[in-house]
């Protein structure tokens, strides 16, 4: 009985702790929103939302309907004090219930088909994340939001189209963005660099830091085209240097400079348009970059992959052939795999080395 007190008051604590960063994290997200403040250009609590799902289970839920709930709220009385809380009370449980809805069917479906809860193991994972937990998941929420808003008549019905598809992007990136950085966070002791890395580490977050504001924040304004594919190559240096959490890091302050900057009226996203546009413009540029920059970290943690069951093959082999595992070589080139020495087995071994490779490559 002890245990079970234990247990589920740790449980409340849980779901408690998960309400407060959703509306912590959410009301920072609204910043970036259009009026009346629901549609956000980038949400990181739908990030945070989905990963809490992911890490400790789907009974942590009823934390997102209570941060969704009060943070919307904060924002509805805020925006308009004379607001019945009777008449926000169906809107807001609409939303909150919406914000649960996306977290568990992103978590549910994501770890149905790929029994895994990181996204970032194989590309195949990647896709299947991006596609039903972000792209799919995300509709969940800004279709029941959006309407549950029109209906109450607190947001437009002509504004309709433009909050959904505002509000379904800015949860889409919130995820793709926060989801898998979290995940890399809570395992960030089984990463080891090297001193030399350390320093490569800080000299990458000086340069991404130095580039990324002179083509947000017009330090660049002298030079008449836009220069915001100079992110890219900082950014896959980032992932094949530093692995997952240079990859996360440098996505995170490129996409902070840029957000900041963008709602700031700086930056290559401004230039002759509307607001409207400009928020476009900069969720589709952080969708790309974290797309872009992702797949290339899922490629290379597939590669180890495959090089780890290349090697313990190759050993297994040797095995058989002579009762003792051969040395096999680590850390191989992902273009350039090269065979240990096989002396004494002959064209024999060779033969069979060369097959475990065509089959695993």
């Amino acid at each position: 009985n002890a245990n079970a007190q234990n247990n589920f008051q740790r449980h409340v604590l849980e779901i408690l702790f998960l309400g407060l960063s959703y509306i912590f994290v959410g009301l920072l997200g609204t910043k970036l929103a259009l009026p009346p403040g629901y549609a956000s250009a980038v949400f990181p609590a739908s990030g945070i939302a989905l990963f809490a799902i992911l890490w400790r289970g789907y009974s942590i839920w009823p934390g997102i309907l209570l941060g969704s709930f009060s943070m919307n709220l904060w924002i509805s009385f805020q925006n308009n004090p004379d607001l019945s809380f009777v008449l926000f009370l169906p809107v807001g449980l609409a939303i909150g219930l919406g914000a649960s809805a996306e977290a568990l069917f992103g978590a549910y479906v994501f770890q149905r088909l790929m029994g895994t809860n990181n996204p970032l193991e194989r590309v195949f994972t990647l896709i299947v994340f991006a596609l039903f937990s972000a792209v799919l998941g995300s509709m969940i929420s800004a279709s029941v939001g959006v309407t549950s808003l029109c209906l109450a008549q607190i947001a437009p019905w002509a504004n309709f189209l433009e909050n959904w598809f505002t509000w379904w992007l800015g949860d889409a990136i919130g995820i793709l963005i926060f989801t898998p950085m979290l995940m890399v966070l809570i395992k960030l002791n089984s990463f080891r660099l090297k001193s030399v890395q350390i320093l490569e580490a800080v000299l990458l977050l000086f340069f991404i830091f130095i580039v990324s504001k002179g083509v947000f924040a017009g330090g660049f304004t002298d030079i008449p085209y836009p220069l915001v594919f100079l992110t890219f190559p900082i950014l896959i240096w980032f992932a094949f240097r530093l692995g997952e959490p240079g990859a996360m890091i440098g996505i995170g302050l490129v996409s902070l400079i840029a957000t900041l900057e963008t709602i700031n009226g700086n930056g290559p996203f401004i230039v002759n348009r509307s607001p409207n546009e400009s928020l476009l413009l900069l969720q589709i540029f952080l969708g790309s970059i974290t797309l872009f920059t992702l797949f290339f970290t899922a490629s290379l943690n597939e590669n180890k992959q495959i090089e780890k069951s290349y090697n313990h093959l190759l050993a297994e082999i040797g095995t058989m052939h002579t009762g003792v595992p051969l040395p096999v070589r680590s850390n191989l080139p992902a273009n350039q795999p090269t065979h240990p020495s096989t002396p004494g087995l002959g064209g024999e071994f060779s033969s069979l080395a060369q097959s475990a490779k065509e089959n695993l490559f």
